[in-house]
């Protein structure tokens, strides 16, 4: 089994984070393990609301004001941008805050109802970013990884929760999509 798109972690970071060994468990088959690291980072997007790895996106608007905010991000790039069935240039609009997807355009979108915008872009984090990517934050790597590591330590009945609440989803509350 590979790890899909969606994975939040390599199977390397486990194991550099690990050391090879999962404390209080009998160590999986990397089958095994891969799967872990999909439910965990499935854990995770359900939790905070929204994908984190990067991938593309196209979305509707409703035209009015000058800027528009992209559902998903960070925003990596801006294939398209077309109102009402017409392709905007490059030249009209600026991506002016990837972290949190903000598109302002150089003209005023009408709010008539009928300014109908679609965007077609690539937003998220890699894991191995390219130029121009965005790291998925260490913090984020780090829940992925203990919540692989408890998943593990359940599985083989040696789990013990934490008195308090889970540091995980501590962590995962800075993420959450409340637009």
């Amino acid at each position: 089994m590979a790890l899909s798109a969606n994975a939040m972690i390599a199977l390397t970071d486990l194991g550099l984070f690990t050391g090879g060994q999962l404390p209080g468990a009998v160590s999986p088959s990397t089958t095994t393990k891969e799967q872990y690291i999909e439910t965990a980072s499935d854990y995770i997007r359900s939790y905070c609301d929204r994908d984190f790895m990067k991938q593309t996106y196209t979305e509707y608007h409703r035209g009015g004001g000058q800027s528009i905010t992209l559902d998903h991000y960070p925003v990596v790039s801006i294939t398209s941008i077309a109102i009402e069935g017409t392709a905007i240039s490059s030249d009209d609009y600026t991506l002016t805050d990837a972290q949190a997807g903000i598109v302002e355009f150089d003209f005023w979108l009408e709010d008539t109802g009928s300014s109908d915008v679609y965007v077609t872009y690539v937003a998220g984090y890699s894991v191995s970013p390219g130029t121009g990517e965005f790291q998925l934050p260490y913090d984020l790597k780090y829940a992925c990884i203990t919540k692989v590591t408890e998943l593990i330590q359940q599985a083989s009945g040696r789990y013990n929760p934490p008195e308090g609440g889970s540091q995980i989803d501590a962590i995962l509350e800075r993420y959450k999509d409340f637009r």
